[in-house]
């Protein structure tokens, strides 16, 4: 009996990497012996022919899923036996409503390990999968000459600083701004996932997060994650020194007080243009600090575009690549005020070497066509 037919859905999501994402998936299912269809979804068209073929192949009792991301789509079918597989690309806490309502049986899958305690304490009928990010083939091109120096791409959101961080827990009721301090502290300066930190700052409180409820959890994790995120974003990109970087993304008018000189703004870039800049920078800087267990699309993008990744701790990176060896260190950069960085912008072959070396292994463990493999495995579990 033949592999069951995958239905492979993206949106039209031009400033993202989903697109590339979903297309490698696709792939990796294909290379797996699945039959595949691909949607890229723009406008309400799109979603009709997709809908169709759904209800086509549910009418015929033909054996297939759907791979979505987000638990965005509403498909016919819902409920009555439609296998379904949503890739989660963010912290679950970020797209509660949809998994609120993803239908019972489905699975939905965990970027990061530590999102996995989120889902024991507040079940779904869901399955769930820890799927961590991954990264396409290795790109061609990535052997050209390279004149940028450090690149930063990603979003720079406010509060970003401690006085803003302050301002905006000053009027929340007793204890939440201890709560809330306790756990940036935990977060920022001992590693501890985000989800940990802010339920052993409750239990200092006398509280769990079932006295919270998963609303009030919600949003005091989205608050804290976002601010962790852009804290730390902030304390690189004004560290660096005089060395030069290379700015792509949305960035709040609040974030600087003024672009610090060494910074070059370029705006945002579409999925097409990221990849191109990754092509021709020899450093890229990843910070994402609230993924401690797992490993951002950005630093397997990078290594596919044939650059040097400096990058946050991660545990479930480490599994695989060492620090110093393979990647360079954020904190290390940021605390010598790019010092460490340096040496790498004019030592062509030896940031060669860490670029191959760490490749060697990406390309064997860490592509989509390898978690399409978790995906696979997951379908075949469900009833």
């Amino acid at each position: 009996m033949g592999h069951p037919h995958a239905i492979v859905v993206v949106s039209n999501a031009v400033y993202t990497l989903l697109p590339s994402t979903f297309a490698e998936l696709a792939e990796g299912l294909r290379g797996l012996g699945h039959p595949v269809s691909f949607h890229r979804i723009d406008g309400a068209h799109d979603y009709q022919v997709l809908c169709e073929e759904v209800r086509a192949r549910s009418c015929r009792g033909e054996d297939f899923f759907v791979l979505d991301g987000n638990c965005k789509l509403r498909l016919p079918g819902d409920g009555q036996g439609l296998r379904r597989f949503s890739y989660v690309t963010d912290a679950p806490w970020g797209q509660i409503d949809n998994i609120q309502v993803f239908p019972a049986g489905g699975s939905v899958s965990y970027v990061d390990r530590s999102h996995g305690a989120f889902y024991r304490d507040f079940p779904f009928p869901l399955q769930t999968v820890f799927l961590p990010h991954g990264g396409p083939q290795l790109l061609a091109g990535a052997d050209q000459p390279r004149d940028i120096d450090l690149l930063f791409i990603g979003n720079l959101a406010t509060p970003a600083r401690m006085e803003q961080f302050r301002e905006s827990i000053a009027s929340l009721p007793p204890p939440l701004p201890q709560v809330f301090t306790v756990s940036l502290e935990m977060l920022l300066e001992e590693g501890l996932d985000p989800y940990a930190a802010f339920k052993v700052a409750l239990l200092t409180q006398g509280l769990t997060v079932a006295d919270l409820g998963l609303d009030n959890v919600v949003n005091g994790l989205d608050f804290l994650c976002r601010f962790a995120e852009s804290h730390n974003r902030w304390r690189l990109l004004t560290s660096l020194g005089d060395l030069p970087v290379s700015l792509y993304g949305l960035v709040d008018d609040r974030f600087f007080d003024r672009l610090p000189e060494n910074v070059t703004y370029g705006g945002i870039a579409t999925e097409e243009q990221v990849i191109a800049l990754m092509s021709r920078c020899k450093v890229l800087l990843n910070s994402v600090s609230v993924f401690p267990q797992g490993g951002h699309e950005r630093l397997w993008y990078g290594l596919a575009c044939g650059a040097a990744i400096c990058t946050d701790h991660s545990q479930f990176v480490a599994e695989s690549l060492t620090y110093g060896r393979h990647l360079l260190d954020l904190e290390e950069a940021r605390d010598s005020r790019g010092e460490t960085l340096r040496p790498w912008l004019t030592d062509e072959p030896g940031r060669r070497d860490m670029v191959n070396a760490a490749r060697e292994i990406y390309v064997g463990r860490h592509t989509w066509r390898h978690r399409a493999a978790i995906i696979q495995q997951a379908m075949a579990v469900v009833p």
